[in-house]
């Protein structure tokens, strides 16, 4: 087969774009694999254009497609103005690359109403099938972040457009039945479940715990890495370092944007290489979430690749999470109040022994379940299914 993939952020800055371009990794190993990158709705915002970048990265070929610099100038003036010019002249350079290429299938790396849009409008204009990779409620998230009102008039726009690409897709991968569930209720057909993932990194086991006596007066570093929003729990996260003894526990975080007057060790933003490194520093990663509608839609990466490094999980109890791993494989916490995350920490710091075994038991369901080669032969089954209709 050969395969257009459709992204924002090349080489992978979000985690979407990450998971697709693991999945084309591997995908590339048996078929012709393209990633056209359009310039994204950052960049447009804040203005920051950008014509550099590799041509080809681990044998997939990617072909960037630029906005010209007066389009790119009107998003100084006016967004509303801005937006369709940018959509219409994207639309029709991405259709001429599909043209070029002559893929067999396209896929769309979310359902958002700028390269979502884009890339099934240029698809349908040259007539190749189109597969959406819905990874997340990107509509809500997008709410979310930019403080609109849930039933304000743009906040129903992006969700009308969410479900618009989605409905009119060939076919639909989610992450997790939480989306496939609020998918099939807004009338989409045709899904398939393929989670998120996390490279085999070697075969080693988790490194047994020290003794208990060496342990006894080491702190226990605690993780946080990713966004450093509200929604994702960075308040809490320092309120919880706010009800434990400083002497006991270190507290690291990672990832944009920079907190401010924050009374934990920030390492600043870390790219995905650079990550596996950084797991390397803490004994547990936490995964704070606020408990929103898409929140439970969540499967982030880096709660796959922490595990993939035998790290012990405390999160959230979410539906997107629950799916993955069970009580017994992480700690998942039901309350919102830090005191109560807090005495789950107090409980960890005195067995090491537990946090080992979690992080052993999270890592075997990884490599059991949830390796990016594993998913991806199930993504390939999916595309040659769609193929065949």
């Amino acid at each position: 087969m050969r395969l257009v993939c459709l992204v924002e952020h090349f080489p992978p800055s979000l985690g979407s774009d990450k998971r697709i371009f693991e999945l084309s990794k591997q995908l590339v190993r048996r078929h012709d694999v393209h990633i056209v990158a359009v310039p994204s709705s950052l960049s447009l915002i804040t203005r920051q254009l950008s014509r550099s970048g590799p041509a080809r990265l681990d044998s997939v070929k990617v072909q960037r497609i630029y906005v010209p610099p007066l389009t790119h100038a009107a998003w100084s003036r006016s967004w509303k103005i801005a937006y369709p010019v940018t959509l219409v002249g994207l639309v029709l350079q991405t259709f001429r690359s599909i043209r070029d290429i002559r893929p067999d299938v396209v896929i769309l790396n979310h359902p958002s109403a700028y390269s979502g849009l884009i890339g099934l409008l240029a698809a349908k204009l040259a007539r190749v099938r189109v597969v959406l990779d819905f990874d997340d409620l990107i509509a809500e998230y997008t709410t979310c972040v930019l403080e609109l009102k849930p039933s304000g008039i743009l906040s129903s726009i992006l969700t009308f457009i969410q479900w618009f690409i989605a409905r009119h897709c060939d076919g639909v991968v989610v992450i997790n039945d939480c989306i496939r569930r609020e998918a099939s209720r807004m009338g989409v057909r045709n899904t398939c479940v393929i989670s998120n993932g996390a490279e085999a990194i070697g075969e080693q086991r988790a490194p047994s715990p020290a003794p208990d006596r060496e342990l006894a007066n080491s702190p226990l570093v605690c993780g946080m890495f990713g966004r450093l929003d509200d929604w994702t729990g960075v308040k809490k996260f320092e309120a919880i370092r706010g009800c434990l003894p400083s002497d006991g526990f270190r507290f690291v975080v990672a990832g944009q944007p920079a907190p401010s007057n924050c009374s934990f060790e920030y390492l600043g933003s870390i790219s995905h290489e650079e990550m596996q490194s950084i797991y390397s520093l803490v004994d547990i990663v936490i995964i704070p979430f606020k408990k929103e509608r898409f929140t439970h839609a969540a499967s982030p990466l880096r709660l796959f690749e922490a595990a993939a490094m035998g790290k012990c999980i405390v999160s959230t109890r979410l539906q997107g999470i629950e799916e993955v791993f069970r009580d017994g494989e992480a700690i998942l916490v039901d309350s919102d109040d830090p005191l109560d995350w807090a005495e789950h920490l107090r409980t960890l710091r005195k067995d090491r022994a537990m946090v080992a075994r979690l992080g052993e038991r999270a890592r075997e369901r990884v490599l059991k379940e949830y390796t990016w080669d594993s998913l991806s032969k199930k993504f390939e089954e999916f595309l040659v299914s769609i193929m065949s209709k």
